[in-house]
């Protein structure tokens, strides 16, 4: 019953797999992380050999084309590097299993068991993700949908497993229904980080901050204890704007003996916005103030960078859980570039490593202290302090 990716619909052939495939690996060969990963640490050997078996055979189907061509990407410990399709696939992949006898099976999984079944923005979307043959393989297809462009039995995304609960995700988005991969993938209280598909819907999430939070707030929780949220890095000129005027509004209000950090959320940006929060919570932790920085897997980028500093610190505990991993490199200048088939395109990355944040790529920073994800994480916060 379990099919493997074999199982994927045929589509025609595709005549410019190896145009595409050759394109790809001169975009790569400039890429910062090429440079460093592949021709610093001496492997270009073994990724010509990736090349030249990449180059054995034409792909059977669309879904395949883009899956070969992922596969220069997924050497490299570069999570800003983003591969995408440019248009929908017309025959899109699918199984032909019986979808009744697939989802009895896997109501039957455990919570904390990868298989089983999802939802997105519920009950828009239900899908039964199941290993196939091939153990580190899993697919994702879908049981039921009220989205007009979806269909049962089409398959949402591709799972390889290169750690226990990590993944590489080659998934379609919901809306444009194209192909993408994602390097960083993973399976936590029983939710796909990056896709946001989830076992349990209506359970309430402590550990992510809602999007109707405002990006930055400053509070006083108790006498000795205040709360700085800071949901975003963003270094746009409206973002810049929005952030030196929030600093400068509270910059002198950090008075009292403990002070909360909210990084949750935060998906990054640059130092022209982070610094300024930087400077300050340095200078508070050296004149005496204990600092207590939440994070979490959605913790990205400049949030992480900005972790590992603040953490260099006297006075900082780090508490919550590991963030995204996608920390090093960076992309200045938004720019893709698109293969020659037109089919297929690479959000490139073109700032080096300056902080040597590579060995946190894909791991992620680990807390000192882990945070339960069943109770409110301020609260739990809280109580540490008044324990201390």
């Amino acid at each position: 019953m379990f099919l493997g990716l074999s199982a994927l619909v045929v589509n025609a052939q595709s005549p410019e797999y190896l145009s595409d495939l050759d394109n790809l690996y001169a975009s790569v060969k400039k890429l910062p992380s090429y440079k460093a990963q592949i021709i610093k640490e001496e492997k270009t050997d073994e990724y010509q050999k990736l090349l030249d078996h990449l180059k054995t055979g034409q792909p059977a189907n669309a879904f395949e084309h883009f899956y070969k061509l992922a596969q220069l990407i997924v050497p490299l410990k570069d999570n800003h590097l983003y591969l995408s399709e440019i248009s929908a696939q017309l025959n899109f992949p699918s199984v032909s299993t019986d979808l009744a006898k697939l989802e009895k099976k896997l109501k039957e999984k455990k919570p904390d068991d990868v298989e089983g079944i999802y939802y997105y923005n519920s009950p828009a979307m239900k899908l039964g993700l199941y290993r196939t043959a091939k153990k580190d393989s899993l697919v994702g297809v879908v049981l039921a949908t009220q989205y007009p462009n979806w269909r049962a039995g089409q398959i949402a995304f591709v799972l390889k497993e290169y750690a226990p609960n990590h993944f590489r995700n080659y998934f379609a988005a919901i809306n444009e229904k194209t192909f993408g991969l994602l390097r960083n993938e993973k399976f936590m209280h029983g939710t796909l980080t990056e896709t946001r598909w989830k076992k349990f819907p209506d359970a309430t999430d402590h550990v992510n901050i809602g999007r109707d939070v405002p990006t930055y707030q400053f509070k006083t929780l108790l006498p000795d204890i205040q709360y700085l949220r800071l949901g975003s890095f963003a270094s746009n000129d409206n973002a810049l704007v929005i952030s030196h005027k929030f600093f400068d509004s509270y910059k002198d209000s950090v008075t009292a003996q403990n002070l909360i950090v909210d990084l949750r959320n935060n998906g990054g940006g640059g130092y022209k916005s982070s610094a300024k929060f930087m400077k300050l919570l340095q200078d508070y932790a050296a004149n005496g103030g204990r600092v207590y920085v939440m994070v979490n897997n959605r913790t990205v980028s400049n949030a992480e960078q900005f972790t590992v500093r603040i953490k260099k610190s006297d006075n900082v505990t780090l508490l919550g859980e590991t963030t995204n991993g996608m920390i090093a490199y960076g992309n200045n200048n938004g720019v893709s570039d698109t293969l020659p088939g037109k089919r297929v395109r690479l959000y490139i990355t073109d700032m080096p490593d300056y902080g040597n944040y590579v060995r946190y790529e894909d791991i992620g920073i680990t807390p000192d202290v882990f945070l339960k994800p069943e109770e409110n994480w301020v609260g739990q916060v809280v109580a540490i302090i008044k324990k201390k």
